[in-house]
């Protein structure tokens, strides 16, 4: 009987681990580098093992965490997901260390891990795949010629992706033989960076494609059970924002094929625990005829999007992770599982990140996130309500789950959701999921993995309508908060409540309630509530937040949300009205002007923190307009710094290897 785990990752996905563990009786371990934890982690963790710095490669170091599950006396260790969860060294060393893998075993892992292998069982089965290459362990000389090989015989676009990891992480996307070479670099690198192993692979990308993928149970005695489909066909950089179960528009043909194929494939390799194979079908083809599909991968862990596979069956996948790793059969869920859940579930994933910049992450300080919830509506959260998006890691706030009775029901529950939740700190994604969920097509079912690139435009100039409808009455109501309350400037003159909760940060606080504020002849501003939390360790200022209403002659009467950041460098002022969330800043932000991988007048900035890993100009070089100058690698991704204007390098700034912020100066223009 297990007893204690410690869980090899962190954010929302060691929150969502120890959720299920401590519902079962275990105790939980993991990391942080906080003196005082995450509020959203406290709950669910017993024990927080302190570290100097939360990175990448502390979560990569198969031995360390591994002496770490030791010291702390647990029993057995779960991956979460992404980082060493589909590393089979890893799981070998947990096992070799007398602790139970709260997962597939290893050697299952190190056949499915291998993108290349995996296709070879996928075809010995008859499974249908693309054309593809395998054994590209390094990008040199020899191994470019064979691609280029390939290439001329195949044709393109291609797809150039990580052996042995997935989330878009190692993967490019290639439509020309020039672009080989640098795409089959800059992959490796950052499959190296992700999971520890620089392998590729090469395969033809159908450009009009659907990504849908089969959630398999099985456990230790050969049961295999199906728990239906999901599709995750909305994506930006070939990563998932948008998943659905099932997945709508499939022939039923189609469907029950898809399910044999999967549990085939993890009848070969003896599959247990939780994992999902994926496929790719013909975006072309409507649901009124079988769609051809091909097999894409398969992931030996728990996926980002399996809360919707949970909602529509009813079922805990992470506790059966647990209750299989503790011998529990199966084969009684076969009777409760249907082809066709009664239920749909739909995610989105909420990210620091600026789709008008190409979905470039955006790191900084978080002064308030509040979800709203609702019936049908689950968080996953991985953020407190005042906290900082770190550039160590991706940039995912959190995932956001609604489910209803019908497709329809559960996007428009999804979409208000992420409407009247509020948050106030660096750009984000939540305005353009709004739009996304609404789009036309998307509620037709008509989308491919193309969708977002094609739509971007248009899906943005969504976003910006409804911001112009109410940006006039927003400055207004900026003006009279900043100008006439002076709101978190005379904190002296407020009662004192005692403390306000937001979102698990506790704090004393103030409250002034019902300042009537007249901003002009034709508007009437109401304050309902004001509180005021004093400087913390989370941010550099301290915090307003407060309800009010606004009447006007043209508008009616509207509810906002407003807060603000005061600090010793100027004031950061926010306004969430009707889903839209205006923004002031009585100073020069670090991101205000910058234009994701634009320079200065003066010279070449970065446009996120970082670490420089290439360089590709030099001091006195004549350069040109989208030249590649840098290249930098900030949350797992890597990013080019190309130039917008032709002109002469003064001085390269900095070196490979160092470490930027967002803003520096990486070098000078000749004047």
């Amino acid at each position: 009987m297990l007893k204690k785990v410690f869980i090899a990752n962190r954010g929302e996905i060691a929150r969502r681990i120890a959720k299920s563990a401590k519902e079962l009786g275990l105790e939980t371990v993991c990391c942080t580098d906080k003196d005082i934890p995450p509020h959203y982690l406290r709950r669910w963790i017993d024990e927080f093992v302190k570290v100097e710095q939360e990175a990448s490669s502390l979560y990569l170091n198969q031995k360390l965490l591994v002496d770490l599950a030791c010291q702390y006396g647990c029993d057995s260790v779960h991956p979460g997901f992404g980082f060493l969860s589909e590393n089979p060294d890893f799981a070998d060393k947990v096992q070799e260390a007398g602790l139970v893998w709260i997962g597939p075993k290893p050697k299952v892992i190190a056949t499915m891990a291998s993108k290349a292998k995996a296709r070879e069982i996928a075809e010995a089965i008859r499974i249908p795949c693309t054309k593809g290459l395998k054994g590209i362990k390094e990008p040199d000389a020899k191994t470019i010629e064979v691609a280029k090989s390939f290439a001329k015989e195949t044709g393109f676009p291609l797809l150039v992706k990580a052996a042995m990891g997935g989330g878009g992480k190692g993967m490019r996307l290639v439509h020309k033989l020039p672009e080989l070479e640098d795409a089959l670099a800059r992959a490796s690198s950052e499959a190296l960076n992700s999971f520890g192993d620089s392998s590729l692979i090469l395969e033809l990308y159908i450009e009009t494609s659907r990504h849908v993928e089969v959630q398999v149970l099985g456990d230790e005695l050969g049961n295999i059970v199906i728990l239906g489909d999901r599709d995750c066909s909305l994506q930006r950089r070939h990563q998932k924002i948008i998943e659905e179960a099932p997945a709508p528009k499939l022939h039923p043909e189609t469907r029950k094929k898809l399910h044999n194929s999967a549990k085939a494939l993890a009848q070969e390799v003896g599959y247990s625990s939780a994992g999902t194979v994926e496929f790719i079908l013909d975006a072309q083809v409507s649901d009124a005829e079988e769609q051809a599909f091909y097999f894409l991968e398969m992931n030996t862990r728990l996926q980002v999007e399996h809360p919707v596979t949970e909602e529509v069956f009813g079922l805990d996948l992470v506790a059966w992770q647990f209750r299989i790793a503790g011998g529990e059969s199966i084969e009684g869920l076969n009777d409760a599982m249907k082809a066709n859940p009664s239920l749909h579930s739909v995610e989105a994933r909420f990210y620091g990140e600026d789709p008008r910049k190409n979905f470039f992450p955006a790191p900084g300080e978080v002064h308030c996130f509040a979800p709203f919830y609702g019936q049908g509506i689950r968080w996953e959260v991985g953020l407190d309500g005042v906290d900082l998006i770190t550039s160590n890691f991706d940039p995912m706030i959190a995932k956001v789950v609604a489910t209803a009775p019908t497709r329809k029901q559960a996007i428009k529950k999804l979409s208000y959701c992420l409407q009247e939740t509020v948050f106030f700190g660096p750009e984000n994604n939540r305005e353009f999921l709004v739009s996304l969920l609404n789009d036309e097509a998307f509620a037709e079912e008509s989308f491919s993995t193309a969708f977002i690139a094609q739509k971007l435009e248009s899906l943005n100039r969504h976003c910006d309508v409804k911001r112009e409808k109410r940006e006039e009455l927003a400055q207004k109501i900026f003006d009279a908060l900043i100008e006439k309350s002076k709101l978190g400037k005379r904190a002296s003159e407020a009662k004192l409540l005692g403390s306000v909760d937001v979102n698990g940060i506790t704090s004393q606080a103030f409250s002034k309630k019902h300042a009537d504020l007249q901003a002009d002849d034709s508007l009437n501003l109401l304050v309902v509530e004001q509180s005021f939390l004093p400087k913390s360790n989370q941010v550099d200022g301290d915090l307003i937040y407060g309800l009010g209403l606004v009447e006007s002659k043209e508008n009616g009467k509207l509810e906002f949300r407003f807060g603000a950041c005061l600090t010793q460098k100027g004031e950061f002022w926010y306004l969430h009205l009707e889903g839209i969330c205006y923004t002031r800043n009585l100073e020069k932000s670090i991101w205000e002007g910058l234009k994701g991988s634009e320079e200065s007048s003066a010279g070449i900035e970065a446009p996120v923190p970082g670490k420089v890993v290439k360089i590709s100009c030099r001091s006195g070089e004549e350069i040109s307009k989208d030249q590649a100058l840098f290249i930098l690698e900030s949350m797992k991704m890597e990013f080019e710094v190309r130039a917008l204007k032709s002109g002469k390098i003064e001085e390269v700034l900095v070196a490979n290897g160092d470490q930027v912020t967002a803003g520096q100066q990486l070098a000078n223009f000749q004047k």
